[in-house]
């Protein structure tokens, strides 16, 4: 089942919060690839995610997700409820507001797909977060995104966390090319066993 994002601005812009759980709530699939995410694309999918406690999966891969300025002079800036609290989020990593989503008491995504998303240490950063608090996430595919040795060290903080639920992880970088080396792609993937029961 595929969710279109004109859908979700019109969802968001009703405001009720009841109304919009209940017309979201047979759909268990968001899938947005190929697609520039501007600043409020990505507040409007944080609204949808958040109100939509069926999704299991989420699809995102060979996306972009652009951090403008929403200030007054953005076209239809004033037209958009909500505004102003996006104000201080500016600085975040381009994944904030996604990752803020699925931190939400009432998510239940099992899967989530970002890859060739473009990420940075700083995103890695916001999904380590997702990963150390989410009681569903069990499987994460971040292939062809470069977040540096930071963000991979970001990660697996994420990953030792008790709290971490993740099964399956698929991470695929392209190395740079050097005078006498062609890029070459390395292909990663992490399997974790369950997490052991307490006695």
């Amino acid at each position: 089942m595929f969710f279109y994002l004109d859908y979700f601005y019109c969802l968001y812009e009703i405001e009720e919060t009841e109304f919009v759980q209940s017309a979201m709530n047979h759909f268990t699939e968001l899938k947005l690839t190929h697609h520039t995410f501007t600043k409020m694309d990505h507040i409007v999918l944080q609204f949808c995610i958040k109100n939509c406690c069926k999704l299991e999966s989420v699809c995102l891969e060979n996306s972009t997700f652009l951090t403008e300025d929403l200030n007054e002079n953005s076209p239809g800036a004033r037209e958009w409820p909500h505004r102003a609290q996006h104000q201080d989020e500016l600085h975040h990593s381009s994944i904030y507001l996604l990752c803020q989503a699925l931190k939400a008491s009432n998510c239940n995504l099992k899967k989530l797909s970002l890859g060739s998303c473009g990420l940075t240490a700083a995103g890695f950063g916001d999904l380590a977060t997702v990963l150390s608090t989410s009681r569903s996430l069990t499987k994460v595919d971040l292939g062809a995104n470069n977040p540096g040795d930071a963000g991979v060290q970001l990660l697996c903080e994420g990953l030792k966390q008790l709290n971490c639920k993740l099964q399956s992880l698929r991470r695929e970088s392209r190395l740079p090319k050097t005078d006498h080396q062609e890029t070459t792609l390395q292909t990663s993937a992490i399997e974790t066993p369950p997490a052991r029961k307490e006695p």
